[in-house]
């Protein structure tokens, strides 16, 4: 097993890519066993004459009932318990391991004075692959992800389930250490927007993912139909003055240079939008990408406990650095990029189609009235266009007050950056379709010349799926382009061209 050393603030986009397959060993930096018990001890000191929030007073609207030393410990098992009641569907694998990962990063920089036990339990979890069983339904976004980290927490003291190599364990029959928790450990394990900005992440690494396959799979549309390329002019772009933009026209560039299409009477001097503005329109994904991206990476990396117990400034604080307005900001508008992408698809998809538009066979059938070619494909990938435009309904202008109006404005972070992981999976299948589609109408295109990158990977797309023929089941294929495309093996396929 490969060792990785934490630095613990420091996280990359890498580093979580790399961090949430697992089969990595997380070391934890020298000196922080010492700097943990410093903080804790400073903490610890301080319960003597000031009253802490869900340390020597109690959580929510029972912050005014003052709670006595002996039952300190008490107080934070008993909140783990009463917060573990999270429904719905476990979350996978990979997005607990990032969660664990984004835990472990924050309670290492010292700012919520738990002991390096606490540290070290989060880090076995991780390395030894115990993963918690967390439920994906239950939290607001305010105070942080609350129910979903109590299950995570509730793991440490030997309760709830652990997913294991091939099955599912209660955490009491786990082989690791169990740890009783000290003053202020229950509250510094399930205050924070670890959930919403492991879900978060993740939606912006498949979408980043996405962008680069709609601007791939668009330059196999544009050939297709033989648009005119002039709108993919440097020059042009440029005057516009938007980075994504650029960015995205210079992959067509790249893309599409070299390649050309046998003249024909009767062209258009201009494509339909959905190939002309891809530029504009995927450029637009991408400089929202690129923004969520940014500032979910500062919040992979800051600190969202609450209270912040910070010994250097000999002041414990108290506030709201878990309320995940930011994130939920950020998974709405990545959202928004979700829904473009598919819907600009889904338009090239119906022009390849469209006989008067194409120049090609209508439907990309060479048995009219016999078989029905494409017809059926667009509309599936219509009805996928549709479910993202209302899943991309902005979920952070949405509030509910809980706890008493305590929490009187929440976040709904975590469903926000939740649903990300449904709209690109609806994503993924419109590109596939637009990709079948695509290599079908390149085939019917007479004159059509690739350069040696394109043909390379139209040649490998062949060699996945033939031809349609109408001889077969259709989803058949788009199941296997979906699967394909966005393979670990592609990627790296396309990895020299799309990076």
């Amino acid at each position: 097993m490969k060792s990785w050393k934490l630095k613990p603030g420091k996280l990359t986009h890498e580093d979580l890519q790399y961090l949430q397959k697992g089969g990595v060993y997380i070391a934890l930096p020298r000196g922080l066993d010492k700097h943990l018990n410093a903080d804790h001890e400073f903490l610890l000191s301080a319960l003597d004459s000031q009253a802490v929030y869900g340390v020597n007073h109690g959580f929510g609207d029972f912050d005014n009932f003052p709670i006595g030393r002996d039952d300190w410990e008490t107080l934070q098992r008993n909140l783990i318990f009463s917060h573990s009641c999270g429904v719905g569907k476990p979350f996978s694998k990979s997005l607990v391991r990032l969660i664990l990962i984004l835990k472990i990063n924050t309670l290492a920089q010292g700012y919520s004075g738990v002991r390096p036990e606490l540290v070290h339990g989060l880090t076995t979890l991780y390395n030894e692959d115990l993963l918690p069983l967390i439920p994906s339904q239950g939290s607001v976004g305010a105070s942080g992800d609350l129910a979903p980290l109590a299950h995570m927490a509730s793991v440490l003291l030997g309760h709830g389930h652990v997913m294991g190599s091939h099955e599912v364990v209660p955490a009491s029959a786990a082989d690791f250490t169990k740890i009783i928790l000290a003053p202020k450990e229950g509250l510094a394990l399930i205050n924070g927007l670890q959930v919403s900005t492991a879900l978060a992440w993740q939606g912006a690494f498949e979408l980043e993912q996405l962008i680069k396959m709609a601007i791939l799979v668009g330059s196999f549309s544009t050939l297709a139909v033989n648009a005119n390329q002039e709108a993919f002019d440097k020059l042009l772009n440029a005057l516009h003055d938007q980075k994504g933009q650029q960015q995205v026209n210079s992959y067509f560039n790249n893309l599409l240079k070299g390649c050309a299409v046998k003249h024909t009477e009767g062209n258009h001097i201009q494509a339909p939008y959905s190939i002309r503005c891809q530029p504009q329109v995927m450029g637009a994904c991408w400089d929202q990408w690129q923004n969520a991206l940014d500032l979910v990476l500062r919040e992979v990396n800051g600190i969202s406990d609450n209270p912040i117990v910070h010994r250097k400034k000999h002041r414990i604080l108290s506030g709201g650095n878990f309320h995940g307005e930011a994130i939920a900001f950020a998974a709405d508008n990545m959202a928004l990029a979700l829904a473009e992408l598919g819907s600009l698809s889904e338009r090239r998809i119906a022009l390849l189609m469209d006989a008067k538009h194409s120049g090609l066979p209508a439907f990309l059938t060479q048995d009219p009235g016999l078989n029905c070619g494409f017809m059926m494909a667009q509309v599936t990938a219509a009805s996928l266009v549709s479910e993202n435009k209302a899943l991309a309904h902005p979920l952070s202008v949405d509030s509910i007050p809980t706890s008493g109006d305590q929490e009187d404005h929440v976040s709904m972070a975590c469903y926000a950056a939740r649903r990300l992981h449904s709209m690109a999976q609806n994503c993924k299948y419109i590109v596939a379709i637009e990709l079948l589609v695509a290599c079908q109408g390149m085939d019917m295109q007479e004159g059509l010349s690739l350069n040696p990158s394109l043909k390379a990977i139209h040649d490998l797309i062949r060699s996945w799926v033939p031809p349609y023929n109408g001889e077969h089941l259709l989803s058949d294929d788009i199941n296997t382009m979906e699967s394909k495309l966005f393979s670990e093996s592609f990627q790296r396929e396309i990895k020299d061209i799309m990076d």
